[in-house]
């Protein structure tokens, strides 16, 4: 290269490095139009072009340099890079294969192969080429942070995590492997990890807004909603014009129970961007929530219109199809969304329960296992070694989770483990914790585990709701009702307060089954034909703001009310004893049905046109709880669906019962 060519070069590299990459363009191509121009000239303009962002003149300066060196790996290198920056994911693979049979090129071309194949969803080939490249040199940290990525997105979560942490231990001052720890540690539900991962990140670069985003999802997941709510707000300061920041502020106000908030923060969004599908879904979700089925089902539309299908909209929708009666199309778009991600935790729980609701019992127990991962979680993994069903334990340590109902239903399998001389221990939430205590007295119910040693051999723990899948997965064989007695002196203390009359307990709105879902409830209304029955006394066990609604129909004055005397403690204890003196439940469904099942007691049970998988899909009967009897809708749509034929089926099988005393 001559005197005056060498100082072009050396100019246009110390423009290049500068940034002001036009001015290099311009000397890299006058001096490729010079005869014999090396490589290394042809291989500074590709990758001037692509930072540039100008990926069709770069394959074009690609292609002349194969031209022009056509055995050379490193060209085919740049053809490579070229057609990937381009997104030709599959004609870029091709031109690193090429470049890999070149030993001068190998190393670079396994690395950017990998990038290739990651590109076109080949994950675990792509991890194969980054193996290759970390054994030769195993602090090549662009290939260890690329597989940790691959490996995330083939739900090897543990190994990218490994990855992860070798990244920080090499690069301790960079806060993207910090921000990357605390995602991997995210999507293990290390909550508590994945916050100090995000500080530690913020502590390198305070204005990290990313770091305050996982660390909000992390406080979210560990139930501090709070602390979650005020730290993304940061997040949201930091990087205003961050529409996603806001509407992972409005999932965290829905989740701690603040619709009005989690509302106003998607409308705000969706005021600025009306396409902006993230707030569409979580707008849906609120009005969900709230019984606005026709303003979600739209939202949820819209959300579809955005682009390519996505699972957690997918999800979002069949849910609504549940509550507007429309099972068969809540199925179809349940696998939909499992064929956009197979591995989608909330997809993977709801066909378990469809599953389940169709007693299909093996898939379905098998599905819900999902439910580990969802946001927020039903429960806390703890610090010693789960239970797989087969191992024999010291102690096992059972936790109760979702809503009541489910812990009265699953309660039975303590039985089960006692039976099986099974030492074990349900850890219950304080307000529920008297009512489990009693369903066995050989299964003792701790409030927490202050008294345990983790380090105890033998000693495990499991949750509640993943004992059927581990020792009975029938129900049929499940510890038969009644299998919950009240306290003598919580019956006692109910027994004068009627007549002898037909006593028929009431209520009208259940509990949220928990992610997001509302209340089961129907219009207090809807129960008039009750009140119109000769000899029944109505009782209501209504708790909480919904029993106002007595105020407010015309029968409300001769329903029979305590107004705060019921179960002052928290638990159903009281409602327990007092059911003890009715004749009859009528309820929907929710932990009352529960109750009422596991005390064996008579009980109708209106149901919405897709109950919760307890109750099946058609029948009046089901065999978990023989004195059930099933109401279901017939027609349901935005509205909420026709509860007046269902109450009148109801007040017209009252007589019999009346009648068989």
């Amino acid at each position: 290269m001559l005197q005056d060519a060498r100082a072009q070069l050396q100019r246009a590299t110390q423009l290049h490095q500068a940034g002001q990459l036009d001015d290099a363009i311009g000397i890299y191509r006058r001096l490729i139009k010079a005869s014999g121009s090396p490589l290394e000239i042809h291989r500074l303009l590709v990758l001037a072009l692509l930072q540039a962002q100008r990926p069709k003149d770069a394959l074009a300066a690609a292609r002349r340099a194969a031209e022009a060196f056509p055995k050379a790996g490193q060209s085919q290198l740049l053809l490579g890079a070229a057609h990937l920056a381009l997104g030709e994911a599959a004609r870029a693979l091709a031109a690193f294969e090429a470049a890999e049979e070149s030993p001068e090129a190998l190393a670079q071309a396994r690395f950017m192969a990998g990038n290739a194949l990651c590109a076109l969803g080949r994950f675990a080939e792509g991890v194969a080429r980054y193996d290759a490249v970390l054994a030769d040199d195993p602090r090549a940290v662009e290939a260890l942070a690329n597989r940790a990525v691959a490996l995330n997105r083939l739900g090897r979560t543990t190994e990218a995590l490994a990855d992860f942490q070798a990244l920080v231990a090499m690069q301790p001052w960079v806060p993207v492997h910090r921000l990357s720890l605390a995602g991997a540690f995210l999507e293990l539900a290390r909550f508590r990890e994945a916050a100090a991962a995000a500080d530690e990140a913020l502590r390198l670069a305070p204005s990290l807004a990313e770091a305050c985003y996982l660390k909000a999802q992390a406080l979210a997941g560990d139930l501090k909603f709070d602390a979650a709510r005020e730290t993304m707000r940061k997040a949201i300061a930091l990087e205003p014009e961050r529409e996603g920041f806001k509407v992972a502020l409005s999932w965290i106000e829905r989740h701690a129970g603040a619709p009005e908030a989690a509302l106003a923060l998607s409308n705000d969004v969706l005021a600025d961007n009306p396409a902006n599908r993230g707030a569409l879904h979580e707008r849906a979700e609120v009005r969900r929530l709230t019984g606005d089925l026709k303003g979600a089902l739209a939202d949820l539309e819209s959300a579809m219109d955005q682009g390519a299908p996505v699972a957690p909209v997918l999800v979002a929708m069949a849910g609504v199809l549940g509550d507007l009666g429309r099972p068969e199309e809540m199925r179809a778009t349940i696998d939909a969304a499992l064929a956009v991600d197979g591995r989608y935790p909330l997809a993977l729980y709801a066909r378990g329960l469809d599953a389940l609701a169709h007693g299909r019992w093996e898939e379905g127990w098998a599905d819900c296992e999902s439910r580990a991962q969802l946001l927020p979680p039903p429960f806390r993994p703890l610090a010693f070694p789960r239970w797989d069903g087969r191992e024999p334990v010291s102690e096992l340590v059972v936790l109760a989770e979702g809503g009541l109902g489910d812990q009265i239903l699953f309660a039975r399998l303590l039985r089960r483990l006692a039976e099986q001389g099974i030492p074990a221990r349900l850890v219950a939430d304080a307000r529920h914790a008297p009512l489990l205590g009693r369903v066995d007295a050989r299964i003792p119910v701790s409030r927490d585990l202050g008294d345990l040693d983790p380090a105890a051999p033998g000693l495990r723990w499991v949750p509640l709701a993943s004992l059927p899948l581990l020792i009975a997965p029938d129900p049929a064989t499940w510890p038969k009702a009644p299998y919950l007695t009240p306290p003598p002196e919580r019956v006692a203390r109910w027994s004068h307060l009627w007549d002898g009359s037909f006593a028929i307990g009431i209520q009208w709105a259940g509990e949220a089954a928990g992610q997001g879902a509302a209340v089961d409830s129907v219009p207090l209304a809807a129960f008039a034909p009750l009140a119109g029955l000769e000899g029944v006394t109505l009782v209501s066990l209504q708790r909480g703001a919904a029993a106002a609604q007595l105020d407010a129909v015309d029968f409300g004055s001769e329903v029979l009310r305590f107004d705060g005397e019921l179960d002052r403690d928290g638990s159903l204890l009281d409602t327990a004893g007092l059911m003890q003196h009715l004749d009859l439940v009528v309820t929907v469904e929710g932990p009352l049905a529960h109750l009422a099942g596991a005390r064996g007691k008579p009980a109708f049970v209106a149901l919405k046109a897709v109950p919760r998988w307890p109750w099946g899909r058609s029948g009046d009967a089901t065999a978990l709880y023989p004195s059930l009897r099933l109401f279901r809708q017939t027609r349901a749509d935005t509205h909420g669906g026709d509860w007046t034929s269902v109450f009148e089926q109801i007040a017209a099988a009252v007589p019999a019962r009346l009648a068989a005393g």
